[in-house]
């Protein structure tokens, strides 16, 4: 991959590739924050850019509940 661009902030997380080489190649980007609205949810993020550069959001949102068991899952597969 690369040209890879992470931030982490508090209560934020961003994840973008210029250029994905696993993929098809073009732009891919993950957001995830409190949601400004509902503090009980979090806010997920997914962008994509296609070779015209156009952009493409994709939005979720996760409960409390949800997000544990996300975590749950990528804390075993980081512990693996």
């Amino acid at each position: 991959m690369s040209k890879h661009k992470l931030i982490i902030y508090d209560d934020f997380f961003d994840s973008r590739y210029d250029g994905e080489d696993r993929d098809d190649e073009n732009a891919n980007e993950l957001s995830i924050q409190k949601d400004g609205s509902d503090p009980a949810r979090l806010s997920l993020l997914l962008t994509n850019w296609d070779q015209q550069g156009h952009e493409f959001d994709n939005t979720f949102s996760l409960t409390k509940k949800e997000a544990r068991l996300l975590a749950d899952l990528l804390t075993k597969w980081g512990n693996k």
